[in-house]
């Protein structure tokens, strides 16, 4: 697609129970999305190569839908503000959301490779993301709970790791987080579990600030 909000492939309300599968995706225009979703659940979207080119191009957008399952995807992003995934809900929160064997890389600066905001139960699990920019992330989540991060890998360049703000009992576990500032940081949170994480060439592993005793790494 080469228009400005044109995206490759949309499913908005009630498009439930879709596959999006094997397909080749390119967006050159800004706001150009590889793929949205919106007010649909139970889709299934998997094994397709999707790349934005623009200015706030996301590979995968997602909004206010449940039961979703995104897995053995590869999205590159190459604009600004780029997001590899973006999930989020207008008001309650969605629930079990389904992230699995991605590959993301987003080459833009405030790029992130996978943002959910009012997510609950979210397994995300064997992922590969990379950031290659200033004021990125590999990860934000962000007012979500009852989360679980599995052996993904995080690998940042001039950016941080993985941001929890406003985050609740979520485990973060068996997993590699390399970048040049923050391993982890964590705002407004509590009962955050991280586990056997491998931390390289951060300044901080760990960064809290406002959030509850129950954090724990080890």
């Amino acid at each position: 697609t080469y228009g400005n909000n044109s995206h490759g492939i949309l499913m908005e309300t009630l498009s439930n129970s879709n596959i999006a599968e094997r397909n080749t995706i390119t967006t050159n225009g800004t706001n150009g999305d590889g793929i949205r979703a919106s007010f649909s659940d139970n889709l299934t979207i998997k094994f397709n190569i999707i790349s934005t080119n623009n200015y706030e191009g996301f590979g995968f957008h997602l909004m206010t839908s449940d039961n979703n399952t995104i897995l053995n995807n590869t999205i590159t992003t190459s604009g600004g503000d780029g997001y590899g995934m973006r999930l989020s809900s207008s008001s309650s929160l969605s629930k079990s959301t389904i992230i699995e064997n991605n590959t993301i890389t987003t080459n833009g600066t405030n790029g992130y490779g996978i943002f959910a905001s009012k997510h609950f139960s979210l397994s995300i699990k064997g992922n590969n993301v990379n950031t290659r920019n200033t004021s990125s992330l590999g990860m934000w989540l962000q007012a979500s709970s009852n989360n679980t991060l599995l052996n993904n890998s995080f690998i940042t360049i001039l950016s941080n790791g993985i941001l929890l703000d406003g985050v609740l009992n979520t485990t973060i576990s068996l997993g590699i987080i390399n970048g040049t500032s923050n391993g982890i940081t964590a705002y407004n949170s509590s009962g955050i579990n991280a586990t056997n994480i491998t931390f390289t060439s951060n300044t901080y592993d760990l960064n809290i600030t406002n959030s509850s005793s129950l954090i724990s790494i080890n």
